[in-house]
């Protein structure tokens, strides 16, 4: 029997209380529907923990795939040990970005029969059909996907075999509106210094309007949504298709609310006034730093001048504009941390998040400062909450984050609006 069962391991996330569902895992899904494979998903990511552990121990059959981040290989391996003591005879599958450990050595696989890279939509088939014929190896068979996709052809994510209304009710709980992710390109070609582009990659690909529209239309159909977040890391960077995609909501005439990220050097006026006018509300950057030595340490590709011009035209615009930050780069000064206050007095972010700057193997970064790495248990490489260096920082990583967010902070209680999401998030 042509039979997957798909799990998104459990961990702890800062965002579980504004979750997106795992949408990679969703066009896997949606693709081998098509191909007649019996389908179904184990997402832990909002899974109460007995009913995850009930739900992995009931698998007794067919081929298990696995996505996990770095964060979650720790998880991963737990489950497939699990797995194989109940059947031995079960072929497993890990996919996702935090495979680069294993290419790296930092970890064994040894319950697991095949490692699968980058965007497998186009092979899922062919490979999970090789694995019918199921041998133990003692290695984990590797395989690398470069079938190029033609992005207009993928299914929409298989979203029915999520829990759904579950992430919308989370949503509502906590921030009083409710929100669906899409992807409407893939693929990034800047070089930051710290980025993982082992899925994806570096060729900036594309859906047409029509069908990025399409999927829009049938969210707005089919879901009690109040916005719909592109996840595309460069949703603005071609300005032409931006402008086709937002003329195209105009001529539906569709009612919806949207957001998306961009970054600070790939927008203008015109393509700000278009997005306004077909429901965009709120525009997200990888600010990182107010520093321009830290940005040029990142190799960001962009100024701190830049910033400001693109925070100052959303402003005008009536876009929100949110910042993301980074703290906890190596060699950061006191200096470095009072220019990012600043910045944050200047461009006034609707929304302000932050990442402790992590080293993932495979990346430049990695290579840079693998010398100052505290340690590596994955499961608390957490971006989200602290730093894993080991550096003599002039000033601790998390006072830096504490100084920055309350000069925020002081804003909003001086009558600065800022998202909902901004503190339903906090620890």
């Amino acid at each position: 029997m042509r039979k997957i069962t798909f799990v998104f391991p459990k961990t702890g996330w800062k965002f579980e209380r504004t979750p997106y569902l795992p949408l990679g895992i969703g066009y896997l899904a949606a693709v081998l529907v098509r191909q007649n494979w019996k389908v179904s998903i184990i997402d832990g990511q909002v899974l109460e923990r007995e009913e995850y552990e009930k739900k992995i121990q009931a698998i007794t059959e067919g081929i298990v795939g696995i996505s996990a981040s770095i964060k979650q290989i720790e998880e991963a391996l737990r489950i497939s040990a699990l797995l194989k003591r109940n059947n031995p005879e079960i072929p497993i599958i890990l996919g996702g970005p935090g495979i680069t450990i294993f290419d790296q050595g930092f970890s064994k696989a040894e319950n697991i029969d095949m490692i699968v890279k980058g965007e497998a939509e186009n092979e899922i088939g062919r490979i999970l059909d090789g694995l019918q014929e199921y041998k133990k190896v003692q290695t984990p068979q590797r395989i690398v996907c470069k079938n190029p996709l033609d992005l207009d052809k993928l299914p929409y994510p298989a979203r029915e075999m999520f829990p759904l209304e579950k992430y919308l009710q989370i949503w509502k709980q906590n921030t009083g509106m409710t929100s669906i992710s899409m992807i409407s390109s893939r693929g990034c070609p800047f070089g930051c210094l710290f980025c993982d582009k082992y899925i994806s990659g570096r060729r900036f690909r594309v859906r047409s309007p029509k069908n990025v529209v399409d999927e829009m239309e049938y969210l707005i159909q089919n879901y009690e949504l109040d916005d719909i977040f592109f996840y595309d890391d460069l949703f603005v960077f071609d300005h032409q298709r931006v402008i086709e995609i937002c003329r195209e909501i105009q001529k539906r005439r569709l009612v919806v609310f949207w957001s998306a990220q961009g970054r600070v050097d790939r927008i203008n006026k015109t393509v700000l006034q278009e997005m306004k006018a077909a429901g965009c509300t709120e525009l997200y950057f990888g600010v990182e730093s107010g520093s321009d030595r830290i940005l040029r340490y990142l190799r960001k590709g962009f100024t701190r001048k830049q910033i400001i011009r693109a925070f100052t035209l959303c402003h005008q615009v009536g876009i929100k504009p949110g910042m993301y930050l980074i703290v906890g780069v190596p060699g950061e000064t006191r200096k470095d941390i009072e220019a990012t206050k600043d910045l944050v007095r200047e461009c006034r972010p609707y929304l302000l998040n932050f990442s402790y700057l992590i080293p993932f193997p495979g990346t430049p970064l990695f290579k840079k400062t693998k010398q100052w790495i505290r340690h590596y248990q994955f499961s608390e490489w957490d971006e989200m909450q602290k730093s894993i260096y080991n550096f003599p920082f002039e000033i601790n990583p998390k006072e830096a984050h504490d100084e920055i967010y309350q000069v925020f902070r002081e804003m909003v209680k001086e009558g600065m609006e800022c998202s909902p999401l901004q503190f339903c998030c906090e620890q």
